[in-house]
Protein backbone atom coordinates (compact mmCIF):
# COMPACT_ATOMS: atom_id res chain seq x y z
CA UNK A 1 0.00 0.00 0.00
CA UNK A 2 1.67 3.81 -0.43
CA UNK A 3 3.15 4.64 2.56
CA UNK A 4 1.24 7.74 3.09
CA UNK A 5 -2.21 5.82 4.10
CA UNK A 6 -0.40 4.93 6.87
CA UNK A 7 1.02 8.59 7.78
CA UNK A 8 0.25 9.72 11.14
CA UNK A 9 -1.47 12.82 9.62
CA UNK A 10 -3.67 11.14 7.60
CA UNK A 11 -7.31 11.35 8.15
CA UNK A 12 -7.76 7.54 6.53
CA UNK A 13 -4.95 6.36 9.00
CA UNK A 14 -6.78 8.11 11.60
CA UNK A 15 -10.31 6.57 10.72
CA UNK A 16 -8.31 3.07 10.24
CA UNK A 17 -7.15 3.86 13.64
CA UNK A 18 -10.39 4.82 15.58
CA UNK A 19 -12.17 1.63 13.68
CA UNK A 20 -9.42 -0.96 15.11
CA UNK A 21 -9.65 0.89 18.22
CA UNK A 22 -13.71 0.75 18.56
CA UNK A 23 -13.65 -2.82 17.55
CA UNK A 24 -11.19 -3.96 19.85
CA UNK A 25 -13.06 -2.29 22.50
CA UNK A 26 -16.34 -4.43 21.40
CA UNK A 27 -14.55 -7.22 21.21
CA UNK A 28 -12.89 -7.23 24.76
CA UNK A 29 -16.47 -6.42 26.00
CA UNK A 30 -17.78 -9.22 24.54
CA UNK A 31 -15.28 -11.26 26.08
CA UNK A 32 -15.77 -9.97 29.32
CA UNK A 33 -18.76 -11.50 31.77
CA UNK A 34 -22.01 -9.28 31.14
CA UNK A 35 -22.23 -10.03 35.04
CA UNK A 36 -19.85 -10.13 37.46
CA UNK A 37 -19.95 -9.91 41.16
CA UNK A 38 -17.59 -7.82 42.99
CA UNK A 39 -14.96 -8.69 44.85
CA UNK A 40 -15.47 -9.10 48.93
CA UNK A 41 -19.25 -8.12 48.21
CA UNK A 42 -21.71 -9.91 50.53
CA UNK A 43 -23.35 -13.69 49.52
CA UNK A 44 -26.19 -13.90 51.40
CA UNK A 45 -27.49 -17.91 52.31
CA UNK A 46 -30.87 -18.91 50.93
CA UNK A 47 -33.55 -17.41 53.29
CA UNK A 48 -31.51 -14.89 54.59
CA UNK A 49 -33.90 -11.97 54.23
CA UNK A 50 -37.88 -11.43 54.29
CA UNK A 51 -37.59 -8.50 52.01
CA UNK A 52 -34.56 -7.25 49.74
CA UNK A 53 -34.86 -5.07 46.79
CA UNK A 54 -33.12 -5.75 43.25
CA UNK A 55 -32.41 -2.20 41.03
CA UNK A 56 -29.59 -1.47 38.36
CA UNK A 57 -27.93 1.67 38.87
CA UNK A 58 -25.57 3.72 36.82
CA UNK A 59 -23.83 7.14 37.77
CA UNK A 60 -26.22 7.66 40.49
CA UNK A 61 -23.64 7.68 43.50
CA UNK A 62 -24.79 10.76 45.44
CA UNK A 63 -28.54 9.01 45.92
CA UNK A 64 -27.40 5.75 47.14
CA UNK A 65 -27.12 6.75 51.04
CA UNK A 66 -30.63 8.25 51.23
CA UNK A 67 -32.34 5.32 49.31
CA UNK A 68 -30.81 2.79 51.32
CA UNK A 69 -31.20 4.63 54.74
CA UNK A 70 -34.66 5.07 53.60
CA UNK A 71 -35.31 1.55 52.73
CA UNK A 72 -33.21 -0.17 55.74
CA UNK A 73 -35.49 1.69 58.17
CA UNK A 74 -39.02 0.47 56.06
CA UNK A 75 -37.49 -2.88 56.68
CA UNK A 76 -35.37 -4.23 53.75
CA UNK A 77 -32.32 -6.07 55.07
CA UNK A 78 -30.33 -6.19 51.78
CA UNK A 79 -29.73 -4.69 48.64
CA UNK A 80 -28.57 -6.42 45.20
CA UNK A 81 -27.24 -3.75 43.16
CA UNK A 82 -26.37 -3.99 39.64
CA UNK A 83 -23.50 -1.33 38.59
CA UNK A 84 -24.40 -0.85 34.69
CA UNK A 85 -21.12 0.75 34.11
CA UNK A 86 -20.67 3.70 36.43
CA UNK A 87 -17.72 5.90 35.83
CA UNK A 88 -16.94 5.68 39.67
CA UNK A 89 -17.68 2.42 40.60
CA UNK A 90 -20.71 2.25 42.83
CA UNK A 91 -19.03 -0.14 45.26
CA UNK A 92 -16.38 2.48 46.27
CA UNK A 93 -19.24 4.84 47.24
CA UNK A 94 -21.26 1.95 49.21
CA UNK A 95 -17.61 1.39 50.90
CA UNK A 96 -16.93 4.98 52.01
CA UNK A 97 -20.44 4.91 53.11
CA UNK A 98 -20.16 2.28 55.04
CA UNK A 99 -23.21 0.82 53.59
CA UNK A 100 -21.90 -2.08 51.62
CA UNK A 101 -22.50 -4.82 54.45
CA UNK A 102 -25.85 -4.34 53.53
CA UNK A 103 -25.33 -5.02 49.72
CA UNK A 104 -24.24 -7.16 46.94
CA UNK A 105 -22.69 -5.16 44.34
CA UNK A 106 -22.80 -6.74 40.27
CA UNK A 107 -20.87 -5.23 37.85
CA UNK A 108 -22.94 -4.97 34.85
CA UNK A 109 -21.95 -4.69 31.14
CA UNK A 110 -23.59 -3.44 28.01
CA UNK A 111 -26.32 -1.07 27.04
CA UNK A 112 -30.04 -2.07 27.97
CA UNK A 113 -29.11 -4.27 30.70
CA UNK A 114 -32.37 -3.74 33.19
CA UNK A 115 -34.35 -7.09 32.17
CA UNK A 116 -31.33 -9.20 32.27
CA UNK A 117 -30.23 -8.02 35.36
CA UNK A 118 -33.31 -8.47 36.91
CA UNK A 119 -33.35 -12.16 35.87
CA UNK A 120 -29.86 -13.02 36.57
CA UNK A 121 -31.09 -11.34 40.02
CA UNK A 122 -33.91 -13.84 40.42
CA UNK A 123 -32.15 -17.38 39.15
CA UNK A 124 -28.58 -15.99 41.17
CA UNK A 125 -30.21 -14.29 44.75
CA UNK A 126 -34.25 -15.13 44.65
CA UNK A 127 -33.16 -17.88 46.86
CA UNK A 128 -32.27 -15.10 49.40
CA UNK A 129 -35.10 -13.44 50.01
CA UNK A 130 -39.01 -14.16 50.31
CA UNK A 131 -39.90 -10.72 48.59
CA UNK A 132 -37.94 -9.60 46.17
CA UNK A 133 -38.76 -5.57 45.31
CA UNK A 134 -37.54 -4.34 41.66
CA UNK A 135 -37.50 -0.40 41.78
CA UNK A 136 -34.91 2.08 40.36
CA UNK A 137 -32.91 4.67 42.65
CA UNK A 138 -35.26 7.24 42.39
CA UNK A 139 -38.03 5.02 43.74
CA UNK A 140 -38.73 5.00 47.26
CA UNK A 141 -41.56 2.43 48.27
CA UNK A 142 -44.08 4.13 51.15
CA UNK A 143 -46.69 1.17 53.06
CA UNK A 144 -49.20 3.42 54.10
CA UNK A 145 -50.78 1.33 56.28
CA UNK A 146 -48.43 -0.22 58.68
CA UNK A 147 -46.57 2.80 59.54
CA UNK A 148 -44.11 2.48 56.83
CA UNK A 149 -43.13 -1.22 57.80
CA UNK A 150 -42.61 -3.26 54.48
CA UNK A 151 -42.44 -6.89 55.72
CA UNK A 152 -45.87 -6.66 57.97
CA UNK A 153 -47.55 -5.02 55.28
CA UNK A 154 -46.36 -7.45 52.82
CA UNK A 155 -48.01 -10.40 54.91
CA UNK A 156 -51.44 -10.09 53.62
CA UNK A 157 -50.37 -10.94 50.46
CA UNK A 158 -48.27 -13.54 50.89
CA UNK A 159 -50.71 -16.03 48.50
CA UNK A 160 -50.17 -13.89 45.48
CA UNK A 161 -46.99 -13.95 43.53
CA UNK A 162 -46.53 -10.58 43.54
CA UNK A 163 -48.22 -6.97 44.31
CA UNK A 164 -47.70 -4.22 41.97
CA UNK A 165 -47.66 -0.84 43.50
CA UNK A 166 -48.71 2.38 41.58
CA UNK A 167 -46.11 5.44 41.44
CA UNK A 168 -46.69 8.70 42.38
CA UNK A 169 -44.85 10.92 40.04
CA UNK A 170 -42.62 14.21 41.59
CA UNK A 171 -41.66 16.78 39.58
CA UNK A 172 -38.47 19.07 39.87
CA UNK A 173 -40.18 21.57 42.45
CA UNK A 174 -39.23 24.42 40.46
CA UNK A 175 -35.28 23.57 41.14
CA UNK A 176 -33.16 23.96 38.38
CA UNK A 177 -29.55 23.45 39.81
CA UNK A 178 -28.69 19.91 41.70
CA UNK A 179 -28.96 20.11 45.71
CA UNK A 180 -27.42 18.85 48.06
CA UNK A 181 -30.57 18.46 50.20
CA UNK A 182 -32.33 14.84 50.42
CA UNK A 183 -35.17 14.28 47.64
CA UNK A 184 -37.57 13.86 50.01
CA UNK A 185 -37.17 16.89 51.10
CA UNK A 186 -36.12 18.75 48.09
CA UNK A 187 -39.09 17.63 45.63
CA UNK A 188 -42.27 17.63 47.75
CA UNK A 189 -44.65 18.88 44.38
CA UNK A 190 -46.08 16.04 42.55
CA UNK A 191 -48.66 15.05 40.19
CA UNK A 192 -52.31 14.49 40.93
CA UNK A 193 -53.73 10.51 41.51
CA UNK A 194 -55.15 10.54 37.80
CA UNK A 195 -51.45 11.31 35.89
CA UNK A 196 -51.50 9.03 33.27
CA UNK A 197 -47.65 7.66 33.96
CA UNK A 198 -48.82 6.44 37.26
CA UNK A 199 -50.51 3.94 36.11
CA UNK A 200 -47.46 2.03 35.88
CA UNK A 201 -46.74 -0.09 38.21
CA UNK A 202 -43.62 -1.93 40.02
CA UNK A 203 -43.31 -5.08 41.61
CA UNK A 204 -42.40 -6.63 44.97
CA UNK A 205 -42.59 -10.26 44.32
CA UNK A 206 -41.94 -13.40 45.64
CA UNK A 207 -38.87 -14.81 43.87
CA UNK A 208 -40.05 -18.47 44.42
CA UNK A 209 -43.18 -17.82 42.37
CA UNK A 210 -41.58 -15.57 39.44
CA UNK A 211 -40.20 -17.31 36.17
CA UNK A 212 -38.70 -14.22 34.34
CA UNK A 213 -38.90 -10.44 33.95
CA UNK A 214 -40.91 -9.47 30.50
CA UNK A 215 -40.53 -5.89 31.37
CA UNK A 216 -38.94 -3.02 33.60
CA UNK A 217 -42.97 -3.42 35.39
CA UNK A 218 -44.14 -6.84 34.55
CA UNK A 219 -42.81 -9.97 35.00
CA UNK A 220 -44.16 -14.05 34.52
CA UNK A 221 -45.34 -16.56 37.37
CA UNK A 222 -45.13 -19.85 38.10
CA UNK A 223 -47.76 -22.30 39.56
CA UNK A 224 -50.76 -20.35 38.92
CA UNK A 225 -49.57 -17.26 40.77
CA UNK A 226 -50.29 -13.96 39.78
CA UNK A 227 -49.78 -9.91 40.52
CA UNK A 228 -52.29 -7.75 42.29
CA UNK A 229 -53.13 -4.47 42.95
CA UNK A 230 -53.45 -3.29 46.88
CA UNK A 231 -56.77 -4.24 46.28
CA UNK A 232 -55.95 -7.87 45.67
CA UNK A 233 -57.29 -7.64 42.30
CA UNK A 234 -55.58 -9.17 39.47
CA UNK A 235 -52.50 -7.07 37.16
CA UNK A 236 -51.82 -8.47 34.06
CA UNK A 237 -48.91 -6.29 32.71
CA UNK A 238 -47.29 -2.99 32.94
CA UNK A 239 -50.38 -0.61 34.40
CA UNK A 240 -53.33 -0.91 36.84
CA UNK A 241 -55.79 1.54 37.53
CA UNK A 242 -54.13 3.79 40.10
CA UNK A 243 -55.34 2.93 43.60
CA UNK A 244 -52.36 4.25 46.53
CA UNK A 245 -54.57 3.91 49.56
CA UNK A 246 -52.23 1.14 51.17
CA UNK A 247 -49.22 1.73 49.23
CA UNK A 248 -47.71 4.17 47.07
CA UNK A 249 -44.22 4.24 45.02
CA UNK A 250 -42.81 7.63 45.05
CA UNK A 251 -41.30 8.28 42.34
CA UNK A 252 -38.71 11.40 41.60
CA UNK A 253 -38.30 11.50 38.11
CA UNK A 254 -36.66 13.99 37.21
CA UNK A 255 -35.23 16.04 39.98
CA UNK A 256 -33.89 19.54 39.28
CA UNK A 257 -33.60 20.11 35.73
CA UNK A 258 -29.79 19.57 35.83
CA UNK A 259 -30.22 16.46 37.05
CA UNK A 260 -32.92 15.26 34.43
CA UNK A 261 -30.44 16.66 31.62
CA UNK A 262 -27.74 13.81 33.31
CA UNK A 263 -30.92 11.51 33.01
CA UNK A 264 -31.60 12.20 29.59
CA UNK A 265 -27.49 11.41 28.81
CA UNK A 266 -27.69 8.42 30.28
CA UNK A 267 -30.25 6.79 28.24
CA UNK A 268 -32.80 3.98 28.92
CA UNK A 269 -32.11 1.02 31.38
CA UNK A 270 -34.39 -1.65 29.61
CA UNK A 271 -33.93 -0.38 25.67
CA UNK A 272 -31.79 1.56 23.54
CA UNK A 273 -33.84 4.04 21.92
CA UNK A 274 -32.28 7.51 22.99
CA UNK A 275 -34.39 9.49 25.78
CA UNK A 276 -35.29 13.43 25.01
CA UNK A 277 -36.07 16.43 27.22
CA UNK A 278 -39.51 16.24 26.12
CA UNK A 279 -40.57 12.99 26.79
Amino acid sequence: YPKFLFSSKNRIFAALQTGMANNLKALFNSLRPAFSITKDSAMPAPGAFTLAICSIIKDENDYLAEWINYHLKTGVQHFFIYDNDSRVPLYDTLRSLDLLRYATVIKTIGKAMQIKAYDHCLKTFGSTAQWMAFIDVDEFMVAKTTHGNLPVFLKEYEGYGSIGMNSLVFGSSGHQQKSKLPQLENFTMRAEEAFGPNRHIKNILQPRSTEKALGAHSFAYRDGKFCVNENFERIDGSCSDVSVNKIQLNHYYCRSFEEYEAKISRGYGDNSKKRTVDE
